[in-house]
């Protein structure tokens, strides 16, 4: 969770807080990796993957700052991490009406979807991914090592920001997603999972509906 401002919302807080306790009740090791107060996020990224590879643990999920979840939604996703390498939920921008971005494989109606109901995407937000381990340590193989002077420790320069073929910004998340995708890694979307998104209120939308997932039911998610 990289925190650039140097806090959280009381929202955001409350879920982290319910998750970790969640996580022990059911055994399952957690540790909060939060850099903060670094104002450039590709930097705060590539921190966290340097902590997490120094770790054994089998999975990073990485949560935005801003972002509000249920403790049932965080095991969700990390169950499915078990069987997809890359699976995140989407949540909508901090405006109205509510707009969720999300580049999907196949167009409207014609999605692909597995037998989870699990959708698959070119990439989306990173605010609530689950990644493997396997997915993180390939991909810092590829990249160079950045040294850090000032907390004296060295990590992948794995993120970048950089300008799309047709000249909008490519940002540090759809940018990870393509480097997977070069690497011949699948990324899947949970639509089921609602988020908050925290700005001026609690911004909400529904995922299944701006994916025209007419059909969705929740049957296909047991």
């Amino acid at each position: 969770m990289p925190i650039g401002s140097g806090s959280i919302p009381w929202p955001t807080a409350i879920s982290l807080m319910s998750t970790v306790r969640s996580l022990d009740r059911a055994q399952i090791q957690v540790q909060v990796e939060a850099p903060v107060g670094c104002s450039v996020v590709t930097w705060a990224r590539d921190a966290v993957v340097g902590e997490f590879l120094k770790s054994d643990f089998t999975h990073l999920f990485w949560v935005d700052s801003d972002i509000v979840w249920l403790p049932k939604d965080f095991i969700r996703l990390l169950g499915f991490g078990a069987i997809y390498p890359i699976i995140g939920a989407a949540y909508p921008l901090k405006k109205d009406p509510p707009t969720v971005l999300i580049n999907t494989v196949g167009e409207k109606g014609d999605r692909a979807v597995n037998g989870h109901g699990n959708v698959q995407v070119k990439s989306l937000g990173l605010g609530f991914t689950c990644v493997q381990r396997e997915v993180i340590a390939h991909l810092a193989s590829t990249k160079l090592t950045v040294r850090d002077t000032l907390n004296n420790t060295e990590y992948p320069d794995m993120f970048r920001i950089g300008r799309k073929p047709d000249g909008g910004a490519l940002g540090e998340d759809v940018a990870f997603f393509e480097d997977l995708d070069a690497l011949g890694y699948e990324a899947w979307l949970d639509p089921s999972v609602k988020l908050g998104h925290v700005g001026p209120k609690i911004y909400t939308g529904d995922v299944i509906a701006a994916l025209g997932l007419n059909d969705y039911t929740q049957e296909k998610k047991e």
